[in-house]
């Protein structure tokens, strides 16, 4: 496999095909036995605290043995702090919008946990600000309907163009419910944040909303002579981490802002690799889809295991406090996640070399990878059945938070 740039990229430690078809076993069990006792837990008072305990520890079992996490990543991840933002989050979610669906919020719950994230980094404590709040659920009610593809583009570009006033600080009189909810996020937004105090805020507001418009050109294929489709997924990503920076911190410095631009390229060149088959099939053009049209992936994919470790050594190495330790060891974990999943959803579309090199650092085997999901999927469905029948709308994450 060829390697560009100084020194090998890292994609962790190596798993032999044994261990890797053990843990396949272990896993199979793991989704079992949790799903058995999350799927009990709303009809069980009494022994909710004893049946939380339980399922943590599972957990915590499960990613020591299986995954590899160390102490540190465990405490980060299972720490108070973050099941009281998730909980707090979940439920404002619900004050705010009645209506609002576990599928959106689980997207917006996502962003909220990258936030936190950026609050260990920025030396800030991890907790639901009005901005964080605000920020992360504004996807649903944004990003989603400009990448739906029922709505037309000219009802797009103009929903974008008044949302672009609103985040200048025009005062619009709304034309439906979803443009009054997005005002409302804004207005949270300016609540936390005066605009004459902390204009940065409100300029990376706007860069990620124009990367987000500017994204429309990726629909329909095109020639990368025609459209700069590298641009805009730098774009796109950049401003998008960038945004969570400055509404974290209000403010960032020179080296901070370069960091978190680069570092939400990355989560966005994952997420193309990640999307590529879908992509090409829609005709939505990423330098990935762009590439699979006439070659296999393998150089790309070598040059992005590069790229994200010259970007995260660099994160590693500006950002030192005392829990960052811990949270760089999961930053990195979870990119090299990402990064395998995508070649083993896409193994097709990549030389078999490839595709065996990359096996070999994934704890579990690549053809192992969908089954799993789907019978994750399975369990899922079956608990949200079970709980819908007793009143339970829940995220198993608010779950094990709540009390």
């Amino acid at each position: 496999m060829e390697q560009h740039g100084r020194g090998a990229p890292r994609l962790g430690e190596r798993f032999d095909r044994q261990h890797r078809v053990h843990n396949e076993r272990h896993t199979r069990t793991f989704i079992d036995g949790i799903a058995d006792t999350v799927r009990a837990f709303p009809g069980a008072p009494g022994d909710r605290a004893a049946a939380k305990e339980s399922i943590k520890a599972r957990i915590r079992q499960y990613v020591t043995t299986c995954l590899g996490w160390s102490p540190g990543e465990q405490q980060l991840f299972f720490s108070d702090d973050a099941f009281r933002v998730t909980q707090e989050f979940a439920q404002e979610a619900r004050r705010f919008d009645v209506d609002v669906q576990v599928e959106p919020l689980f997207q917006a719950l996502r962003n909220v946990w990258i936030m936190n994230g950026l609050q260990i980094l920025l030396g800030r404590p991890m907790e639901l600000t009005p901005a964080v709040f605000a920020y992360s659920l504004l996807y649903p009610y944004t990003d989603n309907p400009l990448d739906a593809m029922e709505i037309d583009d000219a009802t797009k570009r103009a929903r974008a163009e008044r949302l672009a006033r609103r985040l200048r600080g025009a005062r619009l009189e709304p034309v439906d419910a979803n443009e009054h909810k997005v005002s409302q996020l804004v207005g949270m937004i300016e609540g936390q944040y005066p605009r004459n105090d902390f204009p940065a805020v409100y300029l990376g507001l706007l860069a990620i909303h124009r990367a987000q418009c500017r994204s429309l050109d990726q629909h329909g294929r095109q020639s990368p002579y025609e459209t700069d489709i590298l641009g805009i997924s730098l774009a796109k990503g950049g401003t998008s981490v960038l945004a969570d920076g400055y509404l974290v911190a209000g403010a960032l410095s020179d080296a901070e802002s370069e960091f978190l631009f680069g570092f939400g390229t990355l989560l966005q060149f994952l997420d193309d690799l990640q999307d590529v088959g879908p992509d090409r099939d829609a005709g939505h053009m990423t330098i990935f889809s762009q590439t699979v049209e006439g070659w296999p992936l393998d150089r790309i994919t070598t040059r992005l295991l590069d790229f994200m470790d010259r970007i995260l050594n660099s994160g590693a190495s500006r950002f030192d406090g005392p829990r960052c330790q811990s949270l760089w060891l999961a930053i990195r974990r979870n990119c090299t996640h990402l990064l395998l999943q995508a070649v083993a959803t896409n193994r097709s579309l990549f030389t078999s070399e490839l595709v065996k090199t990359f096996e070999s650092h994934s704890p579990l085997p690549f053809a192992s990878l969908g089954t799993l999901r789907r019978r994750t999927k399975r369990r899922h469905d079956k608990i949200k059945r079970t709980w819908a029948k007793q009143g339970v709308d829940l995220l198993v994450w608010e779950m094990l938070a709540n009390n």
